[in-house]
């Protein structure tokens, strides 16, 4: 009888000091822990990963493995790495689902399609599905974002545009590309509606309305669909203004044919050509 009673009280001593031992963050409220592995602690490593970004520490004390937090990611190294728990900033080390894209809530997508952030030329959205994605040119050194080819470019190669708005209900264009502009809420220009006018059309910031304009060759096509307007490469990168002309007889306007034909014409589909983010050129 004695020597059980000598045994729990070994035990419970073990116990107290284990938990002594512990981070205040680490113990339990209300008792002494049970001398059993923590389930949080089953793989009996003093690091492993709860998901993409978190970290779980464990330590073992007195043969007991103990759960004495979490740690989150970030940084440089922002994955948790499955095989040592270790954060690191190595995606080939992370599962594919690790490194996919979050839509945010900060911008609001006009349309699907690359869209430039007005406020920081190192920055653009990509929209798809109506939800958009943030990405930052400035993970390749000075580097900015080119609207033009929808990728990022050293800032020798490319122009930073952003925009400013200087009274709410103000509209401002976006130079890069004048088919977009911004609503001004307010003079804060991160509060600003990015917006964009239909094809063939660019806004004015004289009539604050989009208008037909001449941004390449060939024809603009209309609502009315027997009218169009036609537009002339001039060299030189120059550009004709828009020329109205109108479809004769029966004939309609075809977008696709870019030009007239009679109802029911083939409908010509060209896929969108694919569009790659590449590193500037220029290394800073």
């Amino acid at each position: 009888m004695a020597s059980k009673v000598f045994v729990l009280l070994v035990a419970a001593f073990v116990a107290v000091a284990v938990e002594a031992s512990l981070a205040p963050s680490a113990r339990l409220r209300g008792g002494l822990r049970a001398l059993v592995d923590d389930p949080e602690c089953a793989s009996k490593r003093q690091l492993t990963c709860s998901d993409c970004k978190t970290q779980v520490r464990c330590d073992k004390v007195g043969g007991v493995w103990f759960y004495l937090g979490t740690n989150t990611c970030g940084g440089t190294t922002p994955y948790c790495e499955p095989v040592n728990g270790t954060c690191t900033g190595d995606v080939s080390l992370v599962d594919d689902k690790c490194t996919e894209p979050e839509p945010v809530n900060t911008f609001n997508c006009p349309s699907d399609g690359y869209w430039p952030d007005v406020t920081n030329c190192a920055k653009y959205y990509i929209c798809s599905d109506g939800k958009a994605y943030a990405y930052d040119c400035s993970s390749f050194g000075n580097a900015v974002y080119d609207h033009k080819s929808s990728s990022c470019l050293a800032r020798s190669e490319a122009t930073c545009v952003t925009l400013t708005c200087r009274s709410p209900g103000s509209f401002v264009a976006y130079n890069p590309d004048p088919s977009i502009y911004s609503f001004c809420r307010s003079t804060n220009s991160s509060e600003a509606a990015v917006l964009k006018c239909e094809e063939g059309r660019t806004f004015s910031t004289i009539n604050n309305e989009c208008q037909v304009a001449c941004t390449k060759a060939g024809r603009i096509a209309l609502a009315d669909k027997k009218r169009f307007y036609d537009c002339v490469d001039l060299g030189n990168g120059r550009m004709s203004q828009p020329t109205p002309g109108r479809c004769p007889g029966t004939s309609e306007f075809n977008p696709s044919l870019g030009r007239c034909a009679e109802k029911g014409a083939p409908v010509v589909t060209t896929p969108a050509p694919r569009t790659t983010t590449r590193a500037p050129t220029t290394v800073p």
